[in-house]
């Protein structure tokens, strides 16, 4: 249970810390670009910094680290003690109580959003008619369908699997009407609805990171913008013309922003920051696809080195940290008693009545076999043990004169061991019922080789 705890508070942590560096590097890129007016990379690179978020390079990084690829060991590296444990307690109740409040809020979303489509109603049939030539001039395959709705005030689509075009009650029509129609299918041809809800998710699991708000925003700031000059060139009109519909549809109004739904926009702000990214802006002077290609695969490796340097980092400190908060424990090594051995014949009656019972005993069992290097440590996977139970540890060190430390973790962090040289064995009776781990640490300077066993009874 506590390798469970340790590992999913680095996990958490470290992948959230991933994503602010994949963040902070797309924002400098990004001041440059844009004053250049080169987007193309832009468009592509936001959906890469929303992957950081969910695949953790730091954490892996770290990770690697605790495997010995010798000898198989699973190495120390995800070290707890009582004090850590105690705060990552803490910790993961505070995570769990905002998770389960974002839960709440995204239950209330989806409500709404049904509450909203209740009030659909049907268009006329040359709007339909409209909408699939469209969708099938975007080679859109998926069906969309498009509504009418009473509640609604600035055009928005919904749905990830089943999009849904809603309009406002005013009539539109003429080139307007193809406009917006235009702009509502190509955020479905660019999958934005799809990224939102994967959005929506990233920013429940990591409510506690101040990054992902504003990193959610430049992510649909641009979305639109590419939006906005996809429709511009296939509607072959003017940044002017097709703004003015924009703002004649939208910029004087003000509409609830629910996570599942794309609006025409979101705040007159957004439209003014969308208008200056157009100003001058020319196709025909961007980059080609091959070096919007080689530049993601930069920004990759940059992202994946810049994150491993901040796991050794963050692992340095964090050893620091236990190390000066460790507890242990030491016990007096029990001296193997050499006893005679009795030899009773076969057939030979013992004079008392032999009882044979099932084997009704349970227990928890494992082997050690494996190199240990040097400052290193390694520790068995959990398992359970309850309260009046002894762990009996047997483990032989090659080479044998060298001092090695033999121990349990308790549930709380604290360790319990003994030191020697050659065959140790002792017992170890159990304080708290809850699970436990056995570790075997190098002390010497040099590799080591152990081979044990360890049983609960």
């Amino acid at each position: 249970m506590i390798a469970i705890i340790v590992e999913w508070f680095f996990w958490l942590v470290l992948t959230s810390l991933t994503g602010s560096l994949a963040y902070g590097l797309w924002k400098i890129a990004e001041s440059i670009l844009k004053r250049k007016k080169k987007y193309s990379w832009l468009f592509i690179s936001t959906q890469l910094v929303i992957i950081f978020f969910a695949f953790p390079i730091i954490f892996l990084s770290i990770y690697l680290k605790t495997i010995d690829w010798k000898g198989g060991a699973i190495l120390d590296v995800f070290s707890i003690s009582p004090l850590l444990y105690e705060i990552l307690c803490v910790l993961f109740w505070i995570w769990l109580v905002g998770f389960l409040i974002e839960m709440c809020l995204y239950i209330i979303e989806r409500h709404g959003m049904r509450k909203i489509k209740k009030y659909n109603l049907c268009v006329p049939y040359d709007i339909r008619t409209l909408c699939d030539e469209i969708r099938v001039e975007n080679k859109i395959r998926i069906q969309v369908e498009v509504f009418y709705n009473l509640h609604c005030k600035i055009p928005s689509v919904s749905g990830v699997f089943r999009p849904v075009i809603m309009l406002p009650a005013e009539a539109l029509e003429g080139e307007a009407l193809k406009v917006i129609l235009t702009h509502e299918l190509t955020h479905i041809k660019h999958h934005d609805l799809w990224w939102k809800y994967v959005t929506a998710w990233i920013r429940r699991i990591h409510w506690f990171n101040p990054v992902i708000s504003v990193l959610i925003r430049d992510v649909f700031e641009w979305k639109e913008t590419q939006c906005d000059l996809d429709v511009c060139s296939s509607r072959k009109i003017s940044f002017e013309q097709y703004f003015t519909i924009v703002i004649a549809n939208a910029g004087n109004k003000k509409q609830r922003s629910y996570l599942f739904a794309m609006t025409l926009s979101e705040s007159k702000n957004s439209i003014k920051r969308r208008m200056e990214k157009m100003n001058g802006y020319r196709r025909d002077k961007e980059w080609k696809q091959w070096s919007v290609v080689a530049l993601s695969i930069l920004f990759v490796c940059m992202i994946s080195l810049t994150s491993y340097a901040a796991g050794e980092g963050i692992l340095y400190g964090y050893h620091a940290l236990v190390d000066a908060t460790e507890v242990l424990e030491t016990e007096e090594l029990i001296p193997i008693e050499e006893l005679e051995e009795e030899i009773i014949p076969a057939g030979t009656n013992s004079g008392v009545i032999e009882i044979e019972l099932e084997d009704v005993m349970t227990y928890s069992s494992g082997t050690i076999d494996m190199s240990i290097p040097v400052n290193a440590l390694i520790k068995t996977s959990s398992f359970s043990c309850g309260v009046d139970d002894v762990i009996n540890v047997t483990v032989g060190v090659t080479p044998n004169n060298v001092p090695t430390r033999v121990g349990i973790i308790e549930p709380d962090g604290i360790r319990r061991a003994v030191t020697s040289t050659g065959m140790i064995i002792h017992n170890f009776s159990v304080r708290k019922g809850g699970f436990h781990q056995v570790y075997v640490e190098n002390l010497s300077g040099a590799t080591i080789a152990v081979s044990g066993t360890y049983l609960v009874y």
